[in-house]
């Protein structure tokens, strides 16, 4: 509030924190390089976990300036005669200033990511590099790729994954890289995602379960609630790729829809609907339908894999009731499939029948091993196959749908 003159020009529209930080930074330090310097130095010490700083090991010159520090500058003397950062926002954005000045040094920078207290500049810096032309491409694209191809700062590629997504533009950012994100079956919109979980969320642990403070760093990890104005820059991008997402069938991606439809409330206000609540319903009911397609044209998958999708699906019954009704009695045995699900199971089918009969004609091993198959002994079961029950299910049910109908949370009423 104090600062508000320094951003009365400020462009309209989405601001970055970027350029939030520059202007907060032009007030801190009248513009001054010497408190700039200071700032800055004083901020990669603190950065090693230096959490203050003695004023007797100071040099003369730095002691000098603080003499002369600008009335908003965020340091202040203690009664102890140490130095310290009035708070750590001060602190995270002189270290991004100290990034910007060596944004080009891409190996320098990057040798950062693995320190806690550099993560915050950095996700900073990825953001300044959205907005830095080079070419045809942004610095950031410059800056992935280098640092996606080195083994010296692991971290640093994540860590601009997460400055994508943490952006006040992020639907725009993310599709303009949709491709790159879903290359190689969407590893890197994976790695994308599982980050976001966290550094989207806040702890939301359960009252009944919070009485053991030795279960707490368990418990944060596992039961978490979303920062809504962070996952309000992610759904429209979810939403929009919803085809390209569910063919992943990602289990990153079940889980951030399962808890954004169980955690946010299904209204704001009266006859308001809580935003995307019904796109992300609308994805995670597609991504089960990819799953239960390969269930029936025999790819099999992890009981919890199961579990995992097919809860997110039917988290979305508020939103879609009738699809999601239709959904879980088809997977229950005790409707038809769909008509869009037999005919994806068809065009499946059809492909492998005609690449089996292409490898048939083409690969003497490939038809030695299946008429091998074709002359082997068969065994017939003497057990007597029974009818299924009035109201049971017609056939074998995915034992991932059936334990999370039956032991998850009470799904099986909600069902």
């Amino acid at each position: 509030m104090q600062a508000e003159r320094a951003f009365v020009a400020a462009p309209s529209g989405a601001m970055s924190l970027s350029a939030v930080a520059d202007w907060l930074w032009a007030f801190w330090t009248d513009d001054r390089a010497g408190i700039k310097n200071l700032l800055m130095r004083l901020a990669e010490r603190e950065a090693s976990f230096e959490r203050s700083f003695s004023l007797g090991e100071m040099s003369i010159s730095d002691a000098s300036a603080l003499e002369s520090l600008p009335q908003n500058c965020p340091l202040r003397i203690t009664s102890a005669n140490r130095v310290e950062f009035a708070h750590d926002l001060a602190a995270d954005w002189a270290r991004f200033q100290q990034l910007k000045a060596i944004s080009d040094d891409i190996a320098r920078w990057a040798s950062l990511a693995s320190s806690p207290l550099w993560a915050g500049a950095l996700r900073m810096l990825g953001q300044y590099l959205l907005r830095q032309k080079r070419g045809d491409k942004t610095a950031w694209d410059v800056a992935f790729a280098v640092v996606e191809e080195s083994s010296s700062a692991p971290l640093a590629a994540d860590i601009l994954l997460d400055a994508l997504c943490l952006d006040p533009l992020a639907e725009q950012f993310l599709s303009e890289r949709a491709t790159l994100l879903f290359d190689n079956r969407g590893e890197r919109l994976n790695r994308l995602l599982k980050r976001f979980y966290h550094i989207a969320t806040l702890p939301n642990i359960p009252d009944l379960l919070g009485s053991d403070p030795s279960l707490n760093l368990y418990l944060e990890a596992q039961f978490r609630k979303p920062i809504l104005g962070r996952w309000l820059r992610m759904a429209p991008f979810l939403i929009a790729h919803k085809d390209q997402l569910a063919e992943l069938m990602s289990l990153d991606v079940a889980k951030l829809c399962e808890m954004w439809l169980t955690t946010t409330p299904v209204t704001l206000a009266e006859s308001v609907p809580m935003p995307y609540r019904k796109g992300v319903a609308e994805l995670a009911l597609a991504t089960a339908r990819q799953v239960q397609i390969a269930n029936i044209t025999r790819r099999y998958f992890a009981t919890d894999f199961e579990k995992a999708i097919y809860g997110a699906a039917l988290s979305g019954a508020p939103e879609i009731p009738d699809q999601v009704s239709a959904f879980a009695l088809e997977v229950a045995r005790r409707r038809p499939l769909d008509t869009s699900v037999s005919a994806a199971i068809a065009v499946i089918r059809a492909r492998e029948a005609q690449e089996h009969a292409e490898k048939m004609r083409t690969d003497a091993e490939y038809r030695e091993r299946m008429e091998e198959r074709r002359r082997g002994p068969s065994f017939i079961s003497s057990r007597r196959e029974l009818p299924a029950w009035p109201l049971g299910p017609r056939g074998k049910v995915d034992r991932g749908f059936r334990d999370h109908c039956l032991g998850t949370y009470g799904s099986g009423g909600r069902i």
